[in-house]
């Protein structure tokens, strides 16, 4: 140790990753916080998207670790795009002044949407029928459409787009899908 001299070292900024999994009418969103460090704590906000975090200090809630887990009801009343906010703070109780920011959207509604057959028939005779999709989506944007006969397998996946064709291969056994 030198008298006069302070030695520095900048704080690694946080990233935030996210994952989402539904169970038990809500859905689990899980921020991991990194790079992971015994000499780091980690403190996270969370805000409407396009508000700044609060200055306050207790508006900062502390991670356990570097993983966060919060829960929004799949009801839609929590529905909407946030931010989410993440600080480094070490061991003496320095605060990274430059917080990370990752914004994220919580949908729980599902798209709204139609399928229905290109020719006027209510019957097909061959396995692969042409289907027009249309649908919309509050919150997210569709990007893809899955087609079920028994709703467990779904196949013949086809991006999305408004009055968009995509074909579809029927099981070989005669019956009336819907």
């Amino acid at each position: 140790w030198h008298p006069g001299r302070h030695v520095r070292r900048k704080m690694k900024r946080t990233h935030v990753e996210v994952s989402v999994v539904e169970a038990e009418k809500k859905a689990e969103y899980k921020f991991t916080f990194k790079p992971q460090s015994t000499t780091l704590a980690f403190e996270y906000q969370i805000v409407k998207e396009g508000e700044a975090p609060k200055d306050d200090p207790n508006a900062w809630r502390p991670a356990q670790g570097n993983t966060v887990t919060e829960f929004y009801p799949t009801d839609g009343t929590k529905d909407g795009r946030y931010e989410i906010y993440s600080r480094a703070k070490n061991q003496a109780g320095k605060i990274d002044k430059t917080p990370s920011k990752l914004a994220f959207t919580v949908d729980t509604k599902p798209p709204a949407g139609s399928v229905n057959l290109k020719t006027p028939e209510s019957a097909v005779s061959e396995p692969k029928v042409t289907v027009v999709v249309d649908g919309t989506d509050e919150l997210s944007n569709i990007t893809s459409v899955s087609f079920s006969v028994d709703n467990k397998s779904f196949a013949d996946e086809c991006s999305f787009s408004k009055n968009k064709e995509c074909l579809v291969t029927l099981p070989a056994a005669n019956g009336f899908y819907v």
